[in-house]
């Protein structure tokens, strides 16, 4: 029996873009969030991951909210 690995697409977004979309009702069934720290330019970038099959919502989201 074999496995299949599950697939995300992901978006980097800056605080304040990760911030609209928290602060938005997107209707994700769910998502996955990792925090970049960038020490030389003191700049913090979030990497927004959901699975494949949400791609469509997630992309109409970010073009809807200029992500």
């Amino acid at each position: 029996m074999s496995k299949d690995k599950a697939t995300f697409i992901t978006k980097e977004m800056s605080y304040e873009q990760y911030r609209k979309f928290c602060n938005t009702e997107h209707g994700l069934s769910s998502y996955m969030v990792e925090f970049v720290q960038d020490d030389e330019a003191h700049r913090n970038t979030f990497k927004v991951s959901v699975f494949e099959e949400d791609e469509n919502k997630f992309n109409d989201l970010v073009v809807a909210l200029n992500l």
